[in-house]
């Protein structure tokens, strides 16, 4: 197996410079198990605020399996396997604190999908890792859908929200969208989390007929 960094672009809080693996290859044999240390070397002049990167974990067997093949023709097959996971890698220093501000939301309903793209800034320091809930409401509150799903947002930008209406196509008219955005995740143990008040967006669409 081969551990690797793989660099963000250059930001103020990449941790690529400052993080090393130890080992980064080694065998593992079948249900065997390895320790990897990572150590974090930051600069004297390091500000407050939370180190990110990516690692790569790859493997490939030791031996490639030699399949049948029929030796009076000198033909054989082979199949290599090749296993790849990137996974995240934090470094806190100092005061860390997160947040995010939404700034605008577009809307586009088709026969049966409605599509929202949100633009947003991170505020703070740090990445904001939680969760966010997508509710459309009717001009009497009442939920017509419904959704949550997990988001790490680590830089200002926009993301999409897609819905499947299926057979419950949108009436006309004007609907609230309410975001609402929380420091949670239930794969993530919460003293991991840089935590933040719950924050709360809300705009009118209009699905025309």
């Amino acid at each position: 197996m081969f551990l690797s960094i793989r660099p963000f672009r250059k930001l103020k809080y990449a941790l690529d410079g400052m993080i090393r693996a130890y080992p980064k290859s080694f065998t593992l044999p079948p249900g065997g198990k390895q320790i990897v240390r990572m150590q974090v070397r930051p600069p004297g002049d390091a500000q407050p605020g939370v180190y990110f990167t990516r690692v790569k974990v790859s493997s490939q067997q030791q031996l490639a399996d030699i399949g049948e093949g029929d030796p009076a023709e000198g033909l054989a097959t082979q199949i290599n396997m090749r296993f790849e996971q990137v996974v995240a890698a934090f470094y806190k220093s100092g005061s860390v604190s997160t947040g995010i501000e939404v700034t605008k939301l577009h809307s586009r309903c088709l026969d049966q999908q409605l599509n929202l793209e949100y633009d947003f800034k991170r505020t703070g320091n740090a990445p904001f890792l939680g969760n966010l809930i997508t509710e459309v409401l009717k001009a009497n509150d009442e939920v017509v859908l419904r959704y949550s799903r997990p988001v790490a947002l680590y830089f200002d930008g926009s993301r999409k929200l897609g819905f499947q209406l299926g057979e419950k196509k949108m009436e006309a008219g004007t609907y609230s969208v309410r975001l609402t955005f929380t420091t949670e995740r239930s794969d993530i143990d919460p003293a991991e989390i840089v935590a933040a008040q719950p924050y709360i967006y809300q705009d009118q669409i209009v699905i025309p007929e």
